[in-house]
């Protein structure tokens, strides 16, 4: 039959599709249901199917049928009611479901598709009830209970011997409803659970589970909410071969088995499989809670094993891929290694020979196991140190002393474990010096304080302080002590009697930098050296020199100081090498080096004279005006190259124009090796040797051609002009050298270094010797400056006496004005003077600030832009435009 609702008069209390009521108590009543519909009934108690036996006498059969959408408070699919009965005799009353489906109802309460309820309470010995509930074959799809379960099997104090068999049963749902709740002994055989919350709840029962799934076995689709088994007070048999997989409850304890205060046992030779469940909190597969381990107890496992195959490890538990979030991946809870078996289960089995740990060893295989939680622990009952990640704790275990500083975090590396060692979480309080607590995560964790000195006492003698930490574990105080021992402040960092801390250098403070005395650094801003001259004194300084120091903002460590050069540099102001390593031409950096690189001498006299032959061949003068505005701009940029060149910059153009402008100042620009053990010093004096030779060479060859015709024409009657540019290029290759020897450092308030090598004082007999040949250098190039200045001058005076000389001079003096109009014949010393101010601007910028130097670098070529696009000083346009693109590009 087809069981609708009665639209008329819907009845609210009892079963609304079909309501069967048996109280007569002389005759067996047979009800037998079959081939029937009952769908979309409402009602308080059994919507689609109600039976009540109030004799005690009834046997209720459904087969093929589906009982659907019944909506009600408990009990919508079918609601069964054994109630109270005094008659004498035994009898069996029972509930069979057979080949059924029940699917997609709905409860407020308990039991969406099936409420057993079973209230029976027999006075006389003499009278027996057993009922006998079986239900097999069927089907329970997407049942949904708002607060509880869709099943709930249920019997009242005082009743006999319940026993509900479920076979070949499943049980699905998406809807992440509890499944089976039942204080009823239940026999599930060959049955599947998925979808649930908790597939079974049992309390103070049996629970019989033979070849049962439990879970999603569609792998890809990850752990679901879901989970297998919760018994309160209960017993779990597990027969035949029984799996767990994806299992993720939804109150993050045990995805596979819930105990509390209840046993699971295994008869040999079956298993339980655990695979990929996970719990967000404890037990990703086993969550038991029992007694404290640090009492025995009964072991929550127990093995059935009458062949005594425990003499050999035999898998009985098999744990593969599970997972928890704080303790127990595997396992949390128990007692294995202190609990005690049934040794009647295991009669070939000597139990006092073996601790129920090896046995559980024994039986038990982890695969693939999530290592970043402990694999099995339990409540926490011990507090112990650690040492690289791990807690030990042996109890003759002695932590390592622990060093501080006043004012420094001191650390203190903990970790609450449970059983086997297993991290568990837990709160630990210090109680000296202060109190305080802290909840320790599932790893060892840092405990910190600061630590305050005495007086200056305490930085003759090491002061030590007692410090300890407890934890109340299951009811006892577990206690730990450390000593800690007070250290003297360390470099770069002061006493403060103020807060007995350690404080930073004042000398840090006055620049604005920060120091962070936990990490035992200071924070140094880009280009900024900080370090010791001597070995108290703290030194800083803002403007270390191009391409010597790191350009970024770092952590320095001053006990390592060298960390903030560039290139392999070292020591003061990065002025020198590290061991080993030497300087090399063309670069900032240094390399190691051999003495087999002299012979470039040979080299580098070849490229002198082939710079020389260039110049004649291809008229590469000043007099031609080509090339007059190319070497001021290559002056210009290699004079502030920390603001123009980019040297972290490796792409093959940038390189290239870096090298051009070094060769148009004389320098090498590629890297190059000269001997071991090259340092600044003997660099600055090799650096004038060059230009020197070039100006050797020239002087050479116009006096041999002022004598030898043959010399003269060969050299295209240009030896003059060449002569006039060499001496050019050898301006802007001696003036940058006598620039860096002039330049110096001022560090510790009084001492003056010399900025390129910090190990070399400012007026030392080494630095005195450079400080001579600058001032030569300087004294040669003044007079030129200002000869080519105010040339037109000096030639209208040229016939007095005393200019007798400039007439002399005259075929080298036409060849810096010959490009040049009549009016604008100085033009070539204004150019000199202009760059020589700039160069005294830069030397005497002793804090190397970058817009000092950049401001009048835009100055003069913004006049220089101006002059050469208005004026048009040269005798031919383009000329102008030339020299007014490289104004304009530097501008």
């Amino acid at each position: 039959g087809t069981y609708y609702p009665m639209l008329t008069s819907p009845c609210y209390q009892y079963g609304t599709g079909l309501t069967i009521s048996a109280h007569q108590i002389t005759y067996d009543l047979y009800v037998n249901v079959s081939d029937s519909i009952a769908y979309r009934n409402q009602a308080s108690c059994g919507a689609n199917f109600y039976f009540n036996d109030y004799s005690g006498r009834s046997h209720f059969t459904i087969t093929n049928t589906s009982s659907i959408r019944g909506t009600c408070l408990n009990g919508c699919g079918l609601f069964y009611n054994l109630q109270n009965t005094e008659q004498s005799g035994n009898y069996t009353p029972s509930l069979l479901v057979a080949d059924s489906t029940f699917e997609t109802n709905f409860a407020f309460y308990n039991g969406s598709s099936l409420y057993t309820l079973i209230n029976v309470s027999l006075t006389s010995q003499q009278n027996r009830l057993t009922p006998n509930i079986s239900i097999i074959r069927s089907n329970f799809i997407n049942d949904r209970a708002v607060t509880n379960n869709i099943m709930k099997l249920y019997q009242s104090m005082n009743t006999n011997q319940v026993q509900i068999t479920f076979q070949n049963v499943i049980f699905a749902s998406t809807f992440c409803t509890d499944g089976i709740d039942t204080n009823i002994s239940l026999l599930v055989t060959n049955c599947s659970f998925q979808g649930l919350n908790r597939a079974i709840t049992v309390q103070n029962n049996t629970l019989y589970i033979d070849d049962c799934i439990f879970g999603n076995t569609l792998s890809d689709q990850g752990p679901l909410i879901q989970s297998g088994i919760a018994a309160v007070f209960s017993m779990i048999y597990f027969m035949g071969h029984n799996i767990f997989i994806n299992n993720n409850p939804m109150y993050g304890k045990g995805g596979a088995l819930e105990l509390y205060f209840s046993t699971f046992q295994i008869s040999a030779p079956n298993s339980v499989t655990f695979i990929n469940n996970t719990a967000s909190l404890y037990g990703g597969a086993i969550y038991s809670s029992s007694d404290s381990v640090s009492t025995q107890v009964r072991c929550f496992f127990q093995i059935n094993d009458s062949n005594g195959t425990l003499l050999i490890p035999n898998t009985f538990m098999y744990f593969d891929g599970n997972s928890a979030g704080y303790a127990g991946s595997a396992i949390y809870g128990g007692s294995i290694d202190d609990c005690w078996l049934d040794c009647d289960l295991i009669p070939n089995y000597n139990c006092s020979s073996h601790t129920s740990g090896v046995i559980f060893n024994n039986i038990s295989k982890f695969i693939n196991m999530n290592t970043s939680t402990s694999l099995i622990s339990s409540d926490p009952f011990q507090l112990c140190p650690c040492e690289n990640g791990q807690p030990n704790c042996e109890q003759d275990y002695v932590p390592k002393r622990i060093d501080s500083y006043p004012g420094q975090n001191a650390n203190i590396s903990l970790a609450l474990v449970g059983q086997r060692n297993g991290f568990s979480p837990g709160t630990v309080v210090m109680l000296k010096p202060i109190y305080t607590s802290q909840v320790i995560a599932t790893k060892c964790a840092n405990f910190t304080m600061q630590l305050q000195g005495i007086d200056n006492h305490t930085f003759i003698t090491s002061y030590a302080s007692l410090y300890s930490y407890s934890a109340f574990l299951n009811g006892m105080i577990n206690m730990k002590t450390w000593t800690v021992f007070l250290q003297l402040c360390p470099f770069g960092f002061l006493f403060n009697y103020t807060t007995l801390y350690c404080d930073c250098d004042p000398e840090i403070k006055r620049y604005n930098i920060t120091c962070d005395l936990n990490l035992l650094v200071v924070h140094r801003p880009s280009q900024t050296w900080i370090g010791n001259v001597t070995n108290t004194i703290l030194s800083v300084y803002t403007y270390c020199p191009f391409d010597y120091c790191k350009p970024i903002d770092m952590n320095l460590d001053l006990m390592n100081q060298d960390e903030q050069c560039n290139y392999n540099r070292s020591s003061v102001l990065c002025g020198q090498c590290k061991t080993n390593l030497s300087m090399v031409f063309g670069s900032s950096s240094c390399e190691e080096c051999s003495d087999n690189t002299l012979w470039l001498i040979v080299l580098f006299a070849a490229l002198g004279i082939g710079l020389i032959a260039i110049l004649f061949f291809f008229n590469l003068t000043v007099s031609s005006g080509t090339i007059n505005g190319l070497i001021i701009y290559a002056n210009i940029i290699k004079l502030n190259e920390t603001t123009f060149l980019n040297t972290n910059d490796e792409k093959a153009h940038v390189k290239f124009c870096k090298i051009f402008i070094s060769w148009l100042n004389l320098d090498f620009g590629i890297k190059t090796c000269f001997y071991n053990g090259l340092n600044n010093y003997v660099k600055t004096w090799l650096r004038l040797v060059f230009p020197l030779y070039l100006l050797c060479l020239i002087s050479i060859i116009v006096f041999v051609s002022r004598y030898s015709r043959t010399v003269s024409k060969l050299c295209r009657f240009n030896a003059v002009p060449v002569l006039a540019t060499l001496i050019w290029l050898i301006y802007s290759s001696l003036s940058t050298t006598a620039v860096t020897i002039f330049q110096y450092a001022a560090l510790d308030n009084s001492k003056l270094l010399w900025l390129y090598d910090g190990n070399l004082e400012y007026f030392s007999w080494e630095h005195a010797a450079l400080l001579v040949v600058g001032l030569l250098i300087m004294i040669f190039l003044t007079p030129y400056t200002i000869l080519l200045a105010f040339l037109p001058f000096f030639q209208a005076k040229s016939h007095l006496r005393l200019f007798y000389w400039v007439n002399k001079m005259k075929p080298l003096l036409d060849s810096y004005q010959a490009p040049y109009k009549d009016s604008y014949r100085y033009w070539t010393g204004v150019i000199l003077l202009a760059r020589f101010v700039l160069y005294l601007v830069i030397a005497f910028n002793t804090n190397n600030d970058y817009k000092i130097n950049l401001k009048a670098v835009m100055l003069v070529s913004i006049v220089f832009l101006l002059a050469t696009s208005v004026l048009s000083v040269y005798k031919y346009w383009p000329l102008c435009l030339l020299d007014a693109f490289f104004y304009m590009n530097i501008a």
